[in-house]
């Protein structure tokens, strides 16, 4: 996420949400559905492996073939680097290099699913709820509000489902304070209690820094009470 180009892309979402610069990334991808740009740059790089490989010039494929032998003494080459990036993918990572190493095509389909396995593996933790104290807000936002990750990686759509409140014209504050809420980017004391009534519903019990003014109320009613 250090790369610039992604930095401007994070303050875009942010900026659209109208949550804080301090608001978790992974959050904020999430929230948006999209992922991040070294996903597509890395996407890109296969296919121009790719390309490379199925191209009629011969000049290409010395060219791609020196480039690789070259890995191995430069780690500075392009080759060199492109092997380094598959390493950590959910199942073949081993693979994808021997395939890079002897000049074969890789699998576009099972490259983009392993890549988007590796960028879910970063809610797995999230999954394991422990002590909420000690939660961050990326395991916060992931166990509380977070709509739920689909079962299955495909190839193609989004990697996550957009919330409905996204799709709607609720107006920029509104919109605002929702986002805020639901990535904990907010100025809120709240304190999750056990549940007092019938249907186990979490009991929120609330002081707003702004107004001053305190309820106990549940945690649907929470974003829109303080008009401040």
């Amino acid at each position: 996420m250090d790369c610039p180009l992604q930095t401007v892309h994070m303050c875009l979402l942010k900026g659209i949400l109208g949550v804080k610069r301090t608001t978790p990334n992974c959050s904020v991808l999430h929230e948006c559905g999209q992922e991040p740009l070294q996903f597509y740059w890395f996407r890109a790089a296969v296919r121009f492996h790719n390309a490379l490989l199925c191209s009629n010039s011969s000049t290409l494929a010395k060219v791609l073939k020196a480039d690789i032998a070259m890995s191995t003494i430069n780690k500075k080459c392009w080759s060199a680097e492109f092997l380094d990036a598959f390493y950590g993918l959910e199942r073949r990572s081993a693979e994808f290099q021997h395939r890079v190493r002897t000049f074969q095509t890789i699998p576009q389909s099972e490259f983009v699913v392993d890549v988007r396995k590796r960028l879910r593996s970063i809610w797995n933790q999230a999954n394991q709820l422990g002590n909420e104290d000690q939660m961050d807000k990326a395991a916060k936002y992931h166990n509380w509000v977070a709509l739920p990750l689909p079962r299955s990686v495909t190839v193609d759509g989004p990697p996550f489902s957009v919330p409905r409140y996204l799709h709607l014209d609720l107006g920029k504050q509104t919109q605002r304070n929702v986002a805020r809420f639901r990535l904990h980017s907010h100025v809120l004391r709240v304190a999750r209690q056990e549940a007092g009534n019938i249907m186990m519903v979490p009991v929120i019990s609330v002081a707003c820094r702004q107004c001053k003014m305190k309820n106990t109320l549940f945690s649907c009613a929470l974003a829109c009470k303080c008009v401040r």
